[in-house]
């Protein structure tokens, strides 16, 4: 078939995955012939993800608008579909006549189709005393499809009209807001004024990030919450004390806290648990917590004493680290855990010690189905321990269980792997499977390898599911 007879439907749907699966450019597809641009122009779902004036380490598949006039072209490309917009602050305020300008080139109602607005503005970006045109621009349109708002370090008076305006719209209009999250490293009044003394707003939420806020929560208006991440630096005890909701299930806790104390009825509710980036001031002073509900528990750059959690229905347990924030690398100690997870996922910087607890005969390994690991470096592998360990060539055969085994490392920056690399990683998978047959254990039901994208590699590190980002599986059990 010629490229000239690929009907449209088809090109979308590899444009789409093109965009959003390989986090490659949109600008190849205009460029290609005049087919592909006209294509690529009215495919609307390819340019639903909006970013004008915002921070420069976005995602790869977003669509940056630097000033007011892109920002319209790509909303007509849109058309009648939702989309997603973060707004950074402009280091002018528009003007109003550019503001009229895009009110008039843009449908009437057109942030009526906003499925997630973020506010994205760092103190130093601006360099205006107020942002009165904007703040009028937000506030004269209806949010009917809002189900997301982030306002992240939007903590300046600066942001008060434009907040102010916002919140009354987004509290008579968006009856279907379900997420919020608040990120600030500022001022903090106006935040609390315009947003958490409005139950109205507070009483639809499911999902409620907060960060740096260093207020208290009116825990009590927010009777339907079911997922919370909360991250403070007050050192304090008791943040958490009064929290209450009867439908929460997911809680994420991070910044810095003394000791970790959380309400018995939350524990005993809880089915999730992540800790990511907490700074236990006194680490060895924390009581057992017990958590009976409990199906996944994840420490995400956090050093945390596993013998401090009891959670005898745990399914899935996951450890990541952040080098990007210097947290150091080092496994928690699983000698002395009563955890037996079914599903681990582990992050991977090679090290033939840090692999050590791989090869001892701990309990935490006994009921271990599924191994799923993550290659931070391109130039690593599992290493000899871990692979010793999984293919039964050691005495100690910490892995009686396994049934499913997936390894993932990093691509390229354009996404490629090389041949060679592909097939040595293909190999290694093969060469465990095999050790483990001829050792007289069941074949694995399911062995594989995949290459994750690192175009935006802060975001892949930030990513808890970090197989969003895969480009490609292979399935190392065929022949």
């Amino acid at each position: 078939m010629r490229q000239d007879d690929v009907p449209h439907d088809v090109l979308e749907q590899i444009f789409y995955i093109h965009v959003y699966t390989n986090f490659q450019s949109r600008l190849s597809l205009l460029q290609t012939c005049h087919k592909w641009y006209k294509v690529a122009i009215n495919y609307a779902s390819l340019w639903r993800t909006i970013s004008w004036n915002s921070d420069d380490q976005l995602p790869p598949f977003r669509v940056y608008c630097e000033n007011i006039g892109a920002l319209a072209r790509i909303v007509n490309r849109v058309g009648t579909g939702t989309f997603d917009l973060r707004l950074g602050c402009p280091y002018d305020d528009p003007s109003e006549e550019d503001i009229q300008r895009f009110t008039s080139s843009v449908p009437q109602n057109w942030l009526s189709r906003c499925h997630s607005l973020s506010l994205y503005a760092p103190e130093e970006r601006w360099r205006v005393q107020d942002a009165t045109t904007l703040g009028d621009l937000l506030g004269t349109y209806s949010y009917d499809a809002l189900e997301r708002l982030e306002l992240i370090q939007t903590g300046t008076k600066m942001w008060e009209h434009m907040l102010h305006t916002l919140m009354i719209r987004v509290e008579s209009t968006s009856p279907g807001l379900r997420s919020l999250k608040i990120s600030l490293d500022r001022e903090r009044t106006h935040i609390v004024k315009c947003v958490l003394e409005r139950p109205a707003i507070l009483k639809r939420l499911r999902s409620l990030d907060i960060r740096y806020l260093r207020r208290s929560v009116p825990w009590a208006d927010l009777p339907e919450l079911e997922d919370l991440s909360f991250c403070d630096t007050v050192d304090d005890d008791m943040p958490l004390n009064d929290l209450c909701s009867r439908k929460l299930r997911k809680l994420t806790l991070g910044g810095r806290f003394r000791s970790l104390h959380l309400p018995q009825g939350i524990c005993q509710q809880l089915t999730h648990l992540t800790l990511k980036g907490l700074d236990l001031r006194n680490p060895f002073e924390v009581t057992l917590l017990k958590f009976p509900s409990l199906v996944s528990f994840g420490l995400k750059a956090t050093r945390f004493e596993l013998k401090n959690i009891e959670a005898p229905n745990l399914e899935d347990f996951m450890y990541q680290f952040d080098p990007i924030v210097g947290r150091p690398y080092q496994y928690p100690y699983f000698g002395n855990t009563t955890l037996t997870p079914r599903v681990t996922r582990l992050d991977i910087l090679a090290d033939e010690l840090d692999h050590a607890p791989f090869a001892l005969k701990l309990n935490v390994w006994s009921e271990v189905e599924e191994l799923h690991l993550t290659i931070y470096r391109s130039h690593d592998d599992i290493g000899s321990t871990l692979t010793d360990a999984l293919s039964r060539t050691t005495h100690q055969q910490p892995f009686p269980s396994l049934k499913k085994f997936t390894v993932l490392h990093p691509a390229d920056r354009d996404g490629s792997v090389a041949p060679e690399r592909k097939l040595k990683h293909v190999k290694n998978l093969q060469k465990i499977a095999q050790n483990r047959r001829d050792s007289g254990w069941k074949d694995l039901e399911k062995l594989e390898v995949g290459w994750y994208s690192t175009n935006g590699n802060e975001f892949v590190i930030k990513d808890q599911s970090r197989e969003w980002w895969v480009i490609v599986w292979k399935d190392c059990l065929e022949q």
